[in-house]
């Protein structure tokens, strides 16, 4: 008997498992992103026009940026709080001053239990958002005053 080749492996996997396996995939890729946006964060190294899409690139960023917070708001809703940091993470990237962005990474930190990396994105939050964020944080046992 011959063994099953790659193809009719996949054809057998059930549709949430190729979700699981498409964002395993994208989560997978998005470290070196994830990676520069902490850097970005703890370090403050923010290039402003190029945030602010001073480039030809502009829209194309704003769509992916705007794609990348809604599919990180979408993980929060499904309690998927890695799979949200990663989302807003990368959102964050394109966008290093957006306090939105900031917000529901700092949330997705606490929420996977990672308080440093909460409170460097906290810092980025404008004091109205600030006491939501850090309530929330709260009720999942982070304080970020601390």
């Amino acid at each position: 008997m011959s063994q099953p080749d790659e193809t009719q492996a996949a054809a057998a996997q059930t549709p949430s498992a190729e979700n699981d396996q498409i964002e395993a995939q994208e989560g997978a890729s998005a470290g070196d992103d994830q990676a520069t946006a902490e850097h970005n964060v703890a370090d403050g190294d923010h290039d402003p026009a190029a945030a602010d899409g001073a480039d030809e690139s502009a829209p194309a960023d704003d769509e992916r940026f705007d794609q990348l917070v809604q599919e990180s708001e979408e993980h929060m809703r499904a309690a998927r709080y890695g799979q949200a940091h990663v989302k807003c993470s990368r959102a964050l990237a394109l966008k290093p001053s957006d306090e939105h962005a900031a917000s529901l990474c700092a949330i997705a930190a606490c929420s996977i239990d990672e308080p440093q990396l909460a409170k460097r994105y906290y810092q980025l939050i404008n004091d109205t958002r600030a006491l939501q964020v850090r309530q929330i944080c709260l009720s999942r046992g982070v304080d970020l005053h601390e």
